[in-house]
């Protein structure tokens, strides 16, 4: 066993492999943890109680003892349900990942490993645990006070007949105390023959055992945690069955929502990075795409293929921007508005989108109260929302929408712990069609899980919608039965002033302008650089380039030429977009800069822009990079 003793906290590394151990050691213990590895999982395990780590990363192939092997035992040994296990391994293929997750895993990572991302991973994973763990201690607080008294309780003689029972129990079957003792437990609590005939309180009678067992059924709405213990007497026989039933519907609520959180986190962190790469990937391919449709004959019989390549690079920039909605990366452009226009709007669209089979029926609330939401973003939820109700209805029926005004209750609340009582509109679409069973219901909003082939559908569709109405603090139910159908009820917090100044319509598209001032292209792609300063100088400007924001201040006090525009991308390595424009407003505060990035723009970024502060997404084509150059250049600088 290995050790590097630091004030943070403890990591347990277990791999065979000594070069990985020493450098998980060194890498993390720069990060601030306290590492101890050990070669194999057997040593681990043993040594467990000494060690107590606050999280764990595993090899997945090991002697005597694998990482799947060693995980289980893991989560039966630690007291902690939510103690972060992250297994590594070179095999990337889906049966190893799925094994890893089965086991208990929390994250999986492929070898080779990037320990500094691993380090930063660690700490989302240690924060998200150190919240649950923070909202079980919590829970059994109140768990302890409140369902003492609200717990149903029985007591049975050796004949299973009711001698005693609480409000709680009483108020299950809606019976007095007079009408219930005297009962057996299966007349008042088991209305099926099924159930009869599998009791377990008959079965913890013959075997004398206790029995714990969760139970969700007709005769009471909800779930159950069910205890059934057995009381002797002198001689050992059951005199007496003490049933307790504890209803647990909230925490499997809860528990559920916490596990798609820390899922959609996680998410959110891995789309980041990629939605950067990517997206300037895209902008190098829309880029020397548009440079060729430049250099061609309007005429040639090519145009129409380099039109279809910057057809697809926006469609996989729209697949990027999903994944980061999804993930609650993208910063909503909110307004207040009302949502029944909004409802009109995309109900005329789909009504020529989705099947004529389908019938649609809009119902609206003619008071409805204003939200503050990201028109664009809720357009988008309703479609989602309809077109999975056109597949769940290949042979038609009835799609139906509508708003309504609502007051969410503090008991709601508190199974949605994320929400807060108080006035919400409420938008709903429900459908007649195949809906769907309990497993499915609890998977639906998680990203890439989908019930559609894999070539009609990506996953994302719900996941968007999950990560849209949160972004919107709002919250998104489903309700469905199998051949009954399903309904989707979405709450958005009221406000109560509304913008009438607030417009619907797109505004009109500017022309295409060029100029002869000088700028400074400043990324750190490339591509990215050739492409922009190609653009600029077809349309007269003259350019100049840099590698990243400390080379840019370099340029702009060494040039003789004075810099009417700069445009900077955000993320770039020695220093960054965003640094580097607050360096260059310290020498002149009404420089012109526009802002480019792969990134969605975060809020701090948006707060700042205005007349001479842009900000641009990548991938962005020849004609939006003009009209923001133009549009920068063209407002009068603030005089002093």
């Amino acid at each position: 066993m290995s050790t590097d003793k630091n004030s943070g906290p403890c990591i347990l590394v277990v791999d065979d492999d000594i070069t990985v151990r020493m450098i998980a050691q060194e890498c993390l213990a720069v990060s601030g943890f306290t590492v101890v590895t050990m070669e194999s999982a057997k040593d681990a395990l043993d040594q467990w109680d000494v060690i107590q780590p606050d999280a764990v990363i595993l090899d997945v192939l090991m002697p005597e003892m694998d990482g799947f092997e060693a995980c289980r035992a893991i989560r039966i040994l630690s007291n902690r349900k939510n103690l972060p296990i992250l297994m590594m391994t070179s095999l990337a293929d889906p049966k190893t990942i799925k094994t890893a997750y089965e086991a208990g895993a929390t994250e999986f990572s492929v070898k080779p490993l990037n320990w500094s991302v691993e380090a930063y991973r660690l700490e989302n994973l240690l924060r998200m645990a150190n919240n649950t763990e923070r909202y079980y201690r919590a829970q059994e607080k109140w768990s302890r006070t409140f369902d003492a008294m609200t717990d149903l309780v029985l007591v049975l003689n050796a004949d299973l007949q009711i001698v005693q029972a609480n409000t709680a129990a009483r108020e299950a079957v809606a019976c007095n105390s007079k009408d219930l003792i005297g009962q057996t437990y299966c007349e008042a609590f088991c209305r099926s023959k099924d159930q009869q005939a599998n009791c377990q309180v008959r079965a913890a009678l013959t075997s004398g055992k206790k029995i714990v067992l969760e139970r969700n059924d007709a005769c009471q709405e909800g779930t159950f945690l069910v205890s059934i213990l057995p009381i002797f007497d002198e001689m050992g026989n059951v005199i007496q069955i003490i049933y307790t039933a504890k209803d647990v519907t909230k925490e499997r609520h809860l528990e559920t929502q916490i596990r798609l959180a820390q899922k959609m986190e996680a998410m959110g962190t891995f789309s980041g990075g990629l939605a950067h790469d990517f997206n300037n990937l895209l902008q190098a391919i829309l880029g020397f795409t548009e440079l060729v449709t430049n250099n061609i004959d309007p005429d040639d019989r090519n145009q129409k293929f380099l039109e279809e390549i910057k057809t697809t690079v926006f469609r996989g920039s729209h697949i990027s921007r999903q994944l980061l909605t999804m993930s609650q990366k993208i910063e909503s452009r909110k307004e207040v508005v009302h949502l029944n226009p909004i409802i009109d709007n995309m109900s005329h669209l789909l009504s020529r989108t989705i099947s004529k089979l389908v019938e649609q029926k809009v119902n609206l609330a003619e008071d409805l109260w204003a939200v503050n939401v990201d028109t664009g973003q809720i357009e988008q939820v309703l479609m989602n929302l309809a077109v999975n109700a056109k597949h769940a209805m290949p042979h038609g029926g009835t799609l139906t929408i509508e708003s309504k005004n609502i007051q969410l209750s503090p008991y709601y609340c508190e199974i949605h712990p994320d929400v807060t009582p108080g006035k919400y509109v409420m938008l709903s679409l429900s459908d007649t069609g195949c809906g769907m069973d309990k497993e499915t219901q609890s998977r639906i909003f998680e990203p890439f899980f989908t019930t559609r082939d894999p070539d009609k559908g990506t996953g994302l569709g719900l996941a968007m919608v999950y990560g849209i109405i949160k972004n919107h603090e709002g919250q998104v139910e489903c309700y469905s039965e199998i051949d009954q159908g399903t309904i989707f009820k979405i709450y958005i917090p009221a406000v109560d002033n509304l913008d009438e100044s607030v417009s619907l319509t797109s505004p009109e598209e500017e022309p295409i302008v060029g100029g002869t001032e000088n700028i400074l292209v400043v990324d750190d792609d490339p591509s990215i650089r050739y492409i922009a300063k190609k653009l600029l100088m077809d349309a007269g400007y003259r350019v100049s380039l840099a590698v990243d924001g400390s080379h840019a201040l370099k340029i702009h006090h060494q040039s003789e030429d004075v810099f009417n525009l700069i445009i900077l991308d955000i993320n770039m390595p020695v220093m960054g977009g965003v640094e580097c424009m607050d360096r260059l407003r310290e020498q002149d505060a009404n420089l012109p800069i526009l802002l480019a990035s792969g990134f969605p723009c975060s809020k701090a970024c948006s707060d700042r822009l205005g007349s001479r502060l842009h900000y641009m997404d990548k991938p962005f084509h020849e004609k939006q990079l003009l009209q923001a150059v133009r549009s920068l250049l063209d407002f009068p600088a603030k005089k002093s």
